[in-house]
C-alpha cells in the first residue's frame, strides 16, 4: 500500500460541506465495515465491499486492527482531525494499525475504478 497526505491536520477549508456537516452530527456508526463476518471475545472480522464512488460514512474505531486488501484499488479517507489521505492499494495488500489515541474517526471512500474488498480484524 502506498499513501499520500492530501490535507493537513487541521485544516478543513478544502472539506466539501456534506462530509463538514456529518462531522457536527457526531453520530459515528462503530461498525468497521459493511458486514461483520465474525465475532467472539477477542476479535472481530469486518468485510468493506465498495463499488466505484461508494463510501462508507465517518465511524469510530476504538481498538488496534490488522487489514487486507484482495483486491487492490484506490481509496480517500477523511479523518476527524481534518487530514485526507489517498491510499493506493495493490492485491493482497496487508498491514496493522495502533490507535495514535482513545479512538479515531474517519470516512473511507472508493475514488477507483473497480470494486475494493478490504476485510479487517479488529482486536477487542
Amino acid at each position: 500500500m502506498r499513501y499520500a497526505q492530501l490535507n493537513p491536520i487541521g485544516d478543513y477549508t478544502n472539506w466539501h460541506n456534506e462530509s463538514l456537516c456529518e462531522l457536527e452530527e457526531a453520530d459515528y456508526s462503530d461498525a468497521l465495515g459493511n458486514h461483520l463476518l465474525f465475532q467472539n471475545d477477542k476479535i472481530r472480522v469486518w468485510e468493506i465491499r465498495l463499488n466505484p464512488k461508494e463510501r462508507l460514512p465517518f465511524r469510530v474505531f476504538r481498538h488496534n486492527y490488522c487489514w487486507s486488501c484482495s483486491t487492490g484499488g484506490l481509496a480517500i479517507s477523511r479523518n476527524i482531525n481534518g487530514g485526507v489521505v489517498f491510499y493506493s492499494y495493490e492485491e493482497e495488500d496487508i498491514g496493522h494499525v495502533e490507535l495514535q489515541g482513545e479512538f479515531e474517526v474517519f470516512d473511507f471512500q472508493n475514488i477507483g475504478f473497480q470494486k475494493l474488498i478490504v476485510h479487517i480484524m479488529e482486536y477487542l
